[in-house]
């Protein structure tokens, strides 16, 4: 899903890939990407944020409950996760999980995962 400005939605937004905005992505209730969002600005969901690959803002991330991204979670300025106002969020609801993240987290318990590396070749044992 592509947009040249910003994606705003009422209810949630979901793509099978990726989700890009020129400008920024708000949804009312999740975000969910089968592979990376992208925001020029700021991206803010009353629900949940989650990505297959990364999560990227020019500007901040908010999220009434948690953040998880595969690789990344990256914003310039703040990171807000588990900020929901209807209810007291679990503790799974507050996390910021990804591999990296870069940002300024406000609000949100950091859950890294670890960093999956590609396996070393297997050593050739032809004889001579």
């Amino acid at each position: 899903m592509n947009a040249g400005k910003g994606i705003n939605a009422g209810k949630g937004i979901g793509a099978g890939w990726g989700i890009n905005a020129g400008s920024g992505i708000r949804a009312g209730k999740g975000i969910n990407a089968g592979k990376g969002i992208k925001a020029g600005d700021g991206i803010e969901a009353g629900w949940g944020i989650n990505a297959g690959s990364g999560i990227r803002a020019g500007w901040g991330i908010k999220a009434g409950l948690q953040i998880t991204a595969k690789k990344s979670v990256t914003a310039k300025l703040w990171i807000f996760a588990g900020i929901c106002i209807w209810r007291i969020p679990q503790p799974h609801e507050l996390t910021i999980t990804a591999q990296r993240i870069d940002g300024t987290v406000c609000f949100g318990k950091v859950k890294l995962l670890p960093i999956e590396t590609a396996a070393a070749p297997a050593e050739s044992t032809n004889a001579a």
